[in-house]
């Protein structure tokens, strides 16, 4: 078992010996499960967290639920933050790793200050590569205040504040990437770049408050 799927199967542990976080992981559950309800989370945005095997989420082992549940945690309560990276070569999302210097090539082209550099090789390496910028750039984070958007059948909708971060290399995910080892580079890099199938644009999850997930890195209490 890999270090980020341990460190799932300690999140899900963790959750169902706590009645409310249960209830809450079986709503996360039935969220990322149907796509009929406009309250379930959009498919970008699971994606973005994590994709298992190109398999449907509700298909997923349940600590693979559990974590996302706890990045999405994180996300709504502004523990981490969230930024979109674009490119004019990105639509469709990336090709297979065997298409690693076309994946490259179609990367080499970022909007803004940042700029990605794919691993060509990737003997057991623990990402795809790599995503820096060279200047701060601003990212957005849950502020804890909700409103009701206009025309939306989504209800309520959280604010988000802007916050700037220092120039940085991070690691970068690409395709099929499960949430287990999004939170890992979470906790242990303090961020994150996917690019997952099918996305038009790279999602960037920085983690703003470390103390808040040193906890995860804990074997559960017995």
């Amino acid at each position: 078992m890999s270090v980020h799927e341990s460190l799932a199967r300690d999140a899900l542990k963790r959750i169902i010996r706590d009645v409310d976080a249960t209830a809450t992981l079986a709503k996360v559950q039935d969220w990322i499960s149907t796509a009929d309800d406009p309250r379930d989370l959009e498919q970008w945005y699971i994606d973005a967290i994590g994709q298992v095997h190109m398999s449907p989420p509700q298909q997923w082992p349940m600590e693979q639920v559990a974590a996302l549940a706890r990045v999405h945690a994180g996300l709504v309560a502004g523990v981490f933050a969230v930024i979109r990276v674009g490119g004019p070569s990105l639509e469709g999302g990336p090709g297979r790793d065997a298409d690693r210097e076309r994946n490259a090539s179609r990367l080499s082209e970022l909007y803004g200050p940042f700029r990605a550099d794919v691993d060509l090789e990737q003997n057991q390496a623990d990402e795809d590569g790599t995503l820096s910028w060279h200047e701060p750039i601003r990212v957005e984070r849950a502020s804890g205040v909700s409103f009701l958007a206009p025309c939306s059948r989504a209800g309520m909708k959280p604010v988000m504040l802007p916050v700037t971060v220092d120039p940085w290399s991070v690691p970068l995910e690409i395709g099929s990437s499960p949430p287990s080892r999004t939170l890992l580079h979470l906790v242990e890099d303090g961020a994150v770049a996917r690019w997952p199938y099918g996305a038009d644009w790279l999602t960037l999850f920085v983690n703003l408050e470390p103390y808040w997930t040193k906890d995860i890195l804990e074997p559960p209490a017995v």
